[in-house]
């Protein structure tokens, strides 16, 4: 609505921030998710003509069913928006425990399939691009530890070492961006969705394969095996067991990933921690379970044997 004078001016105003705060109590993150999601839908738009912000809704009831009860459902609807580069950035970061990636790792994990950042200065790009959206936000390096989500590392400088002092660090704005963009990859078709999730595991995978080729001991790098784990492990729990199998079998079978678990549970007990270490041997032995009517179960007599042996001892 066009405010003629001062008064009906703010007293549209106040109708806007009215329904604004009935929707979000005030949250700064909520408050700015409903304001993009009126300009989303051309509720809200600057205009050019007279230099103001107006908004065509009549009245504050209705203003309001422009905006999700929901937020997560308007953070949802926000990252749908973005380019297919920054949706994508921003799934593998949900998926990701709290950790620092550098960009190497970042480049491996988002390139796939449909979607190919060519190289680092092209994800830096994507980097920015979701910060400037409010997706992401700078973090200071003395701050890492208290974090929960995935940060991310990037040098400031092409070609910097990781060493150096011009870095920028970058993690999740607010909880409701890891649990919408968690939401968007769920509404992926299955099959394309699991497919994506094994190619997150086998990168990383990968990586701690690489770092614990150079030493017998645990490494930092030992977070990689365990979130690759815990992502292929809901491919037994979330989804149908034929589907599961049909994508997951293309590469392991079920008695590889028994021995994943196998070696992350030693890992676990070697950390002190024996409840993780259980639910890990568990996770082993209902991956041998899941081929049609427990067919590995026993194939593999010396795999099993040491399962039930460490289960009872754990």
């Amino acid at each position: 609505r066009k405010a003629n004078d001062k008064s009906c001016y703010d007293d549209a105003l106040t109708d806007l921030a009215d329904a604004i705060y009935q929707k979000t109590m005030g949250n700064i993150f909520f408050v700015k998710q409903a304001l993009e999601e009126l300009v989303r839908k051309n509720a809200l738009y600057y205009n050019v003509m007279t230099f103001e912000w107006t908004w065509v809704i009549s009245s504050r009831v209705e203003l309001s069913n422009y905006m999700s009860d929901d937020v997560v459902e308007a953070v949802k609807g926000k990252i749908a928006s973005l380019s297919r580069e920054v949706r994508r950035l921003l799934i593998v970061m949900a998926y990701i425990p709290k950790t620092t990636l550098d960009v190497v790792m970042l480049h491996a994990l988002v390139s796939y399939g449909d979607i190919v950042i060519h190289d680092e200065d092209q994800l830096r790009n994507v980097l920015r691009v979701a910060a400037e959206e409010g997706m992401l936000k700078q973090q200071k390096q003395q701050q890492q530890q208290q974090q929960r989500h995935s940060i991310i590392n990037i040098d400031n400088e092409r070609g910097s070492s990781s060493g150096s002092s011009k870095q920028m660090y970058f993690v999740l704005a607010h909880d409701r961006i890891r649990q919408a963009a968690l939401e968007l990859a769920m509404d992926e078709e299955q099959q394309r969705r699991e497919e994506f999730l094994i190619h997150i595991s086998f990168t990383l995978i990968q990586f701690a394969n690489d770092a614990n080729s150079k030493t017998t001991t645990t490494t930092a790098m030992d977070w990689c095996l365990f979130a690759a784990i815990s992502i292929l492990n809901t491919l037994l729990t979330s989804t149908t067991q034929s589907e599961s199998q049909s994508s997951s079998n293309k590469i392991m079978n079920g008695t590889d990933l028994a021995k994943l678990n196998l070696i992350a549970a030693k890992k676990s007990r070697m950390g002190g921690d024996l409840r993780k270490e259980y639910e890990l041997l568990l996770k082993a032995l209902e991956w041998l379970k899941s081929e049609e009517e427990h067919a590995l179960l026993w194939k593999n007599y010396d795999l099993t044997f040491e399962l039930y042996d460490a289960i009872m001892v754990s």
